[in-house]
């Protein structure tokens, strides 16, 4: 990890302390986040949020209501992106959302989550940039869009969970991933490697570490689940477990 992103950290952390104020950072990536967490005890309080439940990319807030007597919202805004004309509007990717905010020359760590409903986008943004965004994105690929803002309580329920079932050999985070996304258990290993498979949001590189039930399960480039419990086992000793991934 740079080490000018734990000065920069460290830095938001004392001046909290010093200053009896919230600090908060920009988004954060789960590496950053896992970054933080290896190095809690060098921080003082802090929390993550990401604008709503289920959010992977989340900003990191230092201080602690108890001791500074007063709270203070994380400044994010989320944009609900809708065509002018549902009739011809394209469908649109992720990639299309973000390429098209990118192009206004806003930079990543201003940018969260983006979720995908149908033909219509919603984007977890940094306040401050939020105006800039409703006023000059007009277009995504070939539609002309409408952004405003939506009050984020409301959004979780964008994060849709889908119940499913899957058969694995046993409760190793290496076995449950195969399992769950038809790899080989040498590519899923890989991951791991590549410092890809996050557990709970901390970076997890232990192939043979037996989930638990409710952990969350991220697989960059694959997807998001939670583990719920084993249903059943098999007569050949295998799991039936009961997963939910995010859609």
């Amino acid at each position: 990890m740079d080490t000018y992103f734990m000065a920069h950290i460290e830095d938001l952390s004392e001046r909290s302390r010093n200053k009896s104020i919230f600090t908060f950072s920009d988004f954060l990536n789960e590496e950053e986040q896992n970054e933080i967490i290896i190095n809690k005890k060098k921080l003082t309080a802090f929390t993550f949020f990401g604008g709503s439940e289920g959010t992977q990319r989340k900003m990191v807030r230092f201080g602690d209501e108890d001791e500074l007597f007063y709270s203070e919202d994380f400044p994010i805004d989320c944009i609900k992106i809708e065509p002018l004309n549902i009739k011809f509007a394209e469908e649109i990717s992720h990639r299309d959302c973000l390429g098209a905010v990118m192009n206004l020359s806003v930079k990543r760590e201003l940018i969260g989550d983006i979720v995908i409903r149908d033909k219509t986008a919603y984007i977890f943004v940094t306040k401050k940039i939020c105006p800039f965004i409703c006023e000059n994105l007009k277009r995504i690929r070939h539609t002309d869009v409408r952004c405003t803002t939506t009050v984020f309580e409301d959004s979780s329920a964008l994060f849709n969970l889908e119940d499913i079932e899957i058969i694995s050999s046993s409760l190793r985070a290496d076995c449950v991933i195969s399992s769950l996304y038809k790899l080989s258990r040498n590519t899923a290993d890989e991951l791991f490697r590549g410092k890809k498979v996050f557990i709970n949001f901390q970076l997890c590189e232990n192939t043979s570490k037996n989930l638990k039930e409710n952990d969350t399960v991220s697989v960059r480039g694959f997807g998001k689940f939670i583990y719920r419990c084993i249903i059943s086992e098999t007569k050949k000793g295998r799991l039936k477990l009961s997963l939910q991934i995010y859609k």
